[in-house]
C-alpha cells in the first residue's frame, strides 16, 4: 500500500524508507591488558597498532630519523659485540705484555749468535716457573744502570767458582767448551765464587762485550727473561737456540 505525502504542494509517491541495519556483532578479546573489539567475518581488518593497543604511529617531522624496534635491537647487539671484542683484545694484549717482551739487540757483543738491530721476543715467564741454566741467553737490567737492558749468556751459576785465563773459562777448575764464541778472550778474570742468587754472564763476542768480567756478577732480580724468538729481520726468523755448555777435558798438569 502506497503512502501519499505532500512535497512542494505536489503529490508524489513517498519512497519507502528501509530500516537501518542492525549494528555489527562485536566481540572482545583481552590484548595488552585491555578488551579490544574484533571485527566480524567479512569486515575490514584492524591495523596492527589498533590490535596491540599502542595507538597510531606518530608522524616523524622532516629530518628526524625513524628507528624501528628491530633496528634498535640490531644496534644494541652490534654495540655489545664491539665492546666484547675490544675487551677481549685488551685482555689478550695485557696478557701478552705480562708474559712476553720485545727486545732489540744493540751492538756486537753477542756475535756471531745474534746481530746488531736484530729483534727478539723475550719469554718473561720462563724464570717465574723455572731456574736459569748455564748456556741460557738472557735479557736483564744492568745493575749499575737499571734503565739499560743488555743481553748476554749465562756461563756460571750460583755457588760455582769461575776463572778466565789463557783464553778459556774455567768453572770449578774445569774448562768449558764454547763453540759459539767469536774469539777466545784475551783478558784474565781471577778466580771468584759466584754468590747465591747471582750469575756470571758473558757475551759471545768475548773481546767486545760489556759483561760480568767488567762489572762482576748479575743478581737474579735483574733478570727480565729468556730470549725466545728472533722475528726481525725476516731472514733471521727462528727460535733462539740456547746451546748447552759442555765441559772439556781437564788441562794437563804443568811439567
Amino acid at each position: 500500500m502506497r503512502q501519499q505525502c505532500t512535497a512542494n504542494h505536489r503529490h508524489e509517491p513517498c519512497r519507502r524508507r528501509r530500516p537501518a541495519p542492525p549494528p555489527p556483532a562485536r566481540q572482545t578479546s583481552a590484548v595488552g591488558g585491555r578488551a579490544l573489539p574484533l571485527e566480524r567475518e567479512g569486515a575490514p581488518v584492524k591495523t596492527w597498532w589498533r590490535l596491540a593497543g599502542s595507538g597510531p604511529p606518530r608522524r616523524q617531522s622532516a629530518g628526524t630519523p625513524c628507528y624501528s624496534f628491530w633496528g634498535g635491537i640490531v644496534i644494541k647487539t652490534a654495540l655489545r659485540d664491539v665492546l666484547e671484542t675490544a675487551l677481549l683484545t685488551l685482555v689478550i694484549f695485557l696478557g701478552v705484555r705480562l708474559g712476553v717482551q720485545n727486545f732489540r739487540v744493540e751492538g756486537f757483543s753477542m756475535q756471531p749468535t745474534l746481530q746488531s738491530n736484530q729483534y727478539l721476543l723475550v719469554n718473561k715467564v720462563a724464570y717465574m716457573v723455572g731456574e736459569p741454566e748455564r748456556g741460557d741467553i738472557v735479557v736483564f737490567r744492568l745493575p749499575q744502570d737499571p734503565k739499560r737492558d743488555l743481553i748476554k749468556r749465562i756461563v756460571a751459576l750460583p755457588g760455582e767458582e769461575v776463572e778466565v785465563r789463557g783464553g778459556i773459562v774455567y768453572i770449578d777448575g774445569k774448562p768449558l767448551e764454547e763453540p759459539y764464541i767469536k774469539d777466545k778472550p784475551l783478558y784474565f778474570f781471577s778466580k771468584k765464587k759466584v754468590p747465591e742468587g747471582e750469575f756470571f754472564v758473558l757475551g759471545d763476542n768475548r773481546n767486545n762485550s760489556f759483561d760480568s768480567h767488567v762489572w762482576d756478577f748479575l743478581p737474579r732480580e735483574y733478570l727480565i727473561g729468556k730470549a725466545w724468538v728472533s722475528y726481525w729481520p725476516v731472514q733471521a726468523w727462528a727460535v733462539v737456540q740456547h746451546t748447552p755448555i759442555q765441559f772439556g777435558p781437564a788441562p794437563a798438569p804443568a811439567a
